[in-house]
């Protein structure tokens, strides 16, 4: 009988589509909290007519690949999927030593990926997985909590571990980030969010994936990319300064906005240049309460930065 807690997922960048490279030393293991991997079987079931009212046939016609990994954030563990997510690769950022920027792109990127049942022994492939969506949760008195969708076009039981005479990295061992500690900076419009009290911040990166499918192939043969639809929500106290909002909401004002997380030693600073705010009215709520208000957001492209989402790690 098999345990969650000796489940384990490894990983690997592809450099064709849809296939593992063969004896990788690129394997790495994955940290996670919650997965749902899985290959899905589509089914139509027969309309033939028997006369003793039973049904003739069910056929597969299809095969949905795809699922959540669910992650606490930490440096340094999950820069492979960001880039996936961003569909790009980190670059050395110039102006500033011993630091990379990744910037939404265009390159097709996507892994293979395999679950472990260690302790009965069994393995599960997923082939051709592309990060479709990506997802950070920033909360006061909380660990930094995400998630990565995939979308793929391979799922099988093997016998044996795709690895091979490959190599599987061990996990990182690098601090899980909070969000009352670990947040390093916050700034609105190029000022620090001074009279501005946030509860919280988050931001979902979404390619908006379509399955690219033709017959003679039961698994789609790609997952295209589309948009790369940027949004977020960020919570705050009621004050002078987080009241602006809903005037730039109503007007529909560019605002910038721009926070950091570190762990000591490595930081990561979430740019967007160019958002814009959904806020409604403050709401009295009831007795003895805050008033809060709750601003969504869309990023959209800049053409000073030349992208909607910066991310630099340093």
């Amino acid at each position: 009988m098999s345990e969650s807690n000796r489940v384990k997922l490894i990983v690997v960048p592809e450099t064709a589509y849809g296939a593992t490279p063969a004896d990788s030393a690129n394997w790495q293991t994955l940290r996670y909290t919650s997965e749902t991997l899985s290959g899905t079987p589509q089914t139509v079931t027969s309309s033939e007519i028997r006369s003793d009212r039973m049904t003739a046939d069910m056929t597969r016609t299809g095969l949905q690949v795809q699922g959540d990994i669910g992650v606490e954030l930490s440096t340094g563990t999950f820069d492979d999927l960001i880039s996936g997510a961003f569909a790009n690769n980190w670059a050395a950022d110039t102006p500033t030593v011993g630091s990379d920027t990744l910037l939404i792109g265009t390159a097709d990127k996507s892994f293979s990926i395999e679950k472990q049942f260690t302790d009965e022994g069994k393995f599960l492939a997923f082939r051709g997985m592309r990060v479709g969506q990506m997802s950070l949760n920033f909360q006061y008195g909380q660990i930094l909590t995400g998630s990565f969708n995939f979308a793929g076009n391979g799922s099988e039981s093997v016998a044996s571990s795709l690895v091979g005479a490959g190599t599987v990295a061990a996990a990182t061992t690098s601090k899980v980030l909070n969000a009352s500690t670990d947040i390093a900076s916050i700034s609105i419009d190029g000022s620090t969010a001074s009279g501005i009290e946030i509860q919280s911040i988050s931001l979902q990166l979404n390619n908006n994936l379509r399955a690219i499918e033709a017959i003679g192939h039961d698994a789609p043969v790609d997952q295209k990319k589309g948009t790369a639809a940027i949004t977020g929500t960020i919570q705050a106290y009621l004050s002078a300064e987080s009241f602006a909002w809903y005037q730039k909401s109503l007007d529909q004002a560019d605002v910038a906005l721009e926070f950091s997380v570190t762990d000591g030693t490595d930081t990561y600073t979430f740019t967007l240049p160019r958002i814009h705010l959904t806020v409604q009215a403050p709401q009295s709520g009831g007795l003895d309460q805050d008033v809060m208000i709750s601003a969504d957001y869309t990023a959209l492209y800049d053409s000073v930065a030349g992208t909607s989402l910066k991310l630099v790690r340093s």
